[in-house]
């Protein structure tokens, strides 16, 4: 009876337990229907229990920053998608705990959930955050900034931005989970400098981010001088683009702390409450000219929430020496004397009370166009019964006016599923074939003196764009038949995105950036059942493009096929860019039929390797790779390329 007893009153005791420490089930979320920025309408407010306005206890802050697939504009009818993913859903489940101890101290957190109209900015997030400061009882020295997908690739750009150190220096710590943003060895040095905390969540087999793109920051930062603490990352050994589930999940821990937890390590000492709001510069948009012309007019700006401008400074970050202001303290000067290759261009402001910050704008020289490109010549269909569709993707102005070629209009603003009516053929006749493209994020114009090459300039000109992977779907096929495909992918600029086609079981990449030789040639493709093609496009970095597609029905490849994108080179050769004025990457262009294992050492004036890249090149002919150079001292270096028993050296100057 005794032990029976006993037993009752432990599990009496267990019962009380456990109901002491589960979170409150429906926990508050309340809409408020307000512009926090012109580019956020709506958010989503959880306080903690027992919040008093007007008390004198502060509590931690949390920014959640949502996906792509959230995007609204703050409605009634938008704001809820907010609650679909991460941590407005934890909160609105009733699992998040109503508080935390860390290190003995007990904590309860803010968290501010906006919904963005358009992807936001560094500037979007931290005038949430000073909204949230003026408005709640905030904790200024614990403000925690989150996102998943497009919201972790803000949140990177906000801790790491290195056009005003306010953010990082504001910021107690971030936590982006598989976030959006191309590596930038520019963030990454803030973030180290200022001793960031990260911890970085993604999924190894993602596939709309790819796990690359932690994996690279979390190797910049830790690289970068000893950021204390190290930069911290886990990939879940899992496919697809959910690791925000796991992430936020309060019963996910390591190291004993589940990421709340962890946040509450961190604040920073040094934060001061927003009284003097820094300015904002904008050095407005990248610039592309072509030789001749040498001069670009810059058009700067700058703006101050509560003061004025009251200085102006333009700088040179990085290009060749050539140029010159017409006049480097005002906002939109001339720069001439321009030579070919990549410049930088910084401007700085500063405000009436003496706080700064600045913008860079890049301006990129073309070398003249020794023969101007024409629109009125195409490659033939190949001899026999052979026949083509030629399509040009564009947005409506600017068609290309070729009557062999077939202009498709695109929506942009991630319109989905978008099909064609039926193309003609190239010899003008019509056709059963049509296309469906699964999604675009915008559409860009790559300007009206955009050479062409591997395709008219006139369907190199226009190229539709996203940050997702999506499917080129092409239908009304002969299922007896079999059919070839060229593919182009071409950005002006120098954006490093590579663009990946999958075909079935056959895949190649090319580098996008200023492209005018390199496309994607499929042959000998046998339709499905239902006489389609499917093309999946995939990225490497931030973006994928596509500019249109030649479909050739009646192939002369009996196998499916990839042909190298510049087959039938009789040499081999290996070049750089740039070569001079070098900062924190090359693009090493490797032209060789060779196939194997591709070796790039690094090696200094005297010899020694200072670093080394390898991997495989499955192709015969062109492959392009970045080579970091920011961690290289100044100095002359020589990249060596090695395949098999072949093997080229170039040299830079950094």
């Amino acid at each position: 009876m005794k032990n029976r007893g006993f037993r009752s009153i432990l599990a009496a005791l267990l019962l009380l337990a456990v109901s002491v420490t589960q979170p409150t089930l429906a926990q508050v979320q309340t809409a408020k229907f307000t512009s926090m920025t012109a580019n956020s309408k709506g958010y989503y407010e959880y306080l903690p229990q027992g919040y008093n306005p007007g008390g004198s206890e502060t509590y931690p802050l949390i920014i959640f920053i949502h996906g792509m697939g959230e995007l609204g504009d703050g409605s009634s009818t938008k704001l809820p998608n907010v609650l679909r993913n991460g941590l407005p859903k934890v909160i609105s489940q009733g699992k998040f705990p109503t508080s935390f101890t860390v290190n003995g101290a007990s904590h309860k957190f803010i968290v501010i959930s906006p919904q963005f109209v358009a992807w936001p900015k560094f500037t979007d997030v931290d005038a949430i955050i000073n909204y949230a400061i003026a408005n709640y009882k905030v904790d200024i020295k614990r403000v925690y900034v989150t996102g998943l997908s497009m919201g972790g690739g803000a949140t990177w750009e906000y801790g790491g931005c290195s056009s005003n150190l306010t953010y990082v220096k504001r910021t107690a710590a971030i936590v982006p989970v598989c976030g959006a943003s191309s590596p930038s060895a520019y963030r990454a040095r803030t973030i180290a400098t200022y001793n960031l905390p990260v911890w970085a969540f993604h999924n190894q087999g993602d596939p709309t981010v790819l796990v690359s793109t932690t994996n690279d920051y979390i190797s910049m930062i830790n690289q970068a001088p000893a950021p204390n603490p190290a930069a911290k990352k886990t990939i879940f050994p899992v496919s697809g683009h959910d690791a925000w589930t796991k992430a936020y999940d309060p019963n996910y821990r390591e190291d004993g702390k589940n990421m709340y937890e962890w946040m509450l390590q961190y604040k920073r000492d040094g934060a001061v409450a927003p009284g003097n709001t820094a300015p904002v510069a904008n050095a407005g948009g990248d610039k592309t000219i072509t030789l001749p012309v040498n001069t670009v007019a810059l058009s700067g700006s700058g703006t101050d929430a509560n003061g004025s401008i009251s200085k102006y400074a333009w700088t040179k970050v990085s290009g060749p020496t050539s140029f010159s202001f017409s006049n480097a303290a005002i906002a939109a000067p001339n720069v001439t004397n321009l030579t070919e290759g990549v410049y930088v261009f910084r401007l700085t402001v500063t405000d009436n009370n003496g706080a700064t910050a600045s913008d860079d704008v890049s301006v990129v020289v073309k070398a003249a166009v020794t023969t101007p490109p024409t629109d009125t010549t195409t490659t033939p269909p190949p001899t026999g019964s052979a026949k083509q569709v030629m399509v040009n993707i564009y947005g409506g102005a600017n068609p290309y006016s070729n009557t062999q070629w077939n202009n498709w209009t695109i929506a942009t603003g991630g319109a989905t599923n978008q099909t064609s009516a039926a193309f003609k053929y190239a010899d003008g006749t019509t056709s059963a074939v049509k296309a469906t493209l699964s999604q675009t994020t915008g559409l860009g114009d790559n300007g009206a003196t955009y050479p062409g090459g591997m395709a008219p300039a006139g369907v190199l000109r226009h190229t539709t764009f996203s940050t997702m992977g999506r499917s080129l779907t092409i239908t009304g096929l002969k299922t007896g038949v079999k059919y070839d495909i060229e593919l182009y992918s071409s950005r002006s600029g120098t954006n490093g995105n590579r663009t990946v086609f999958t075909i079935g079981t056959l895949k190649d990449t090319v580098l996008s950036n200023s492209n005018y030789t390199n496309k994607v040639i499929f042959k000998g493709l046998t339709p499905n059942a239902q006489g389609q093609i499917v093309v999946s496009i995939t990225r490497l970095n931030t973006y994928t493009y596509l500019n249109g597609f030649v479909l050739t029905e009646g192939s002369s490849s009996s196998t499916p096929v990839v042909m190298a994108k510049m087959a039938g080179s009789a040499t081999s050769s290996l070049a750089v860019y740039p070569e001079t004025n070098v900062t924190d990457r090359v693009q090493l262009t490797v032209n060789t039929p060779q196939i194997g294992l591709m070796k790039v050492d690094v090696l200094d004036e005297a010899g020694t390797v200072k670093q080394t890249l390898s991997m495989p090149k499955m192709l015969a002919g062109t492959t392009q790779v970045y080579i970091s150079t920011a961690t290289l001292p100044s100095g002359t270096y020589q990249l060596k390329t090695t395949i098999n028993n072949w093997s080229s050296t170039v040299t830079i100057k950094k």
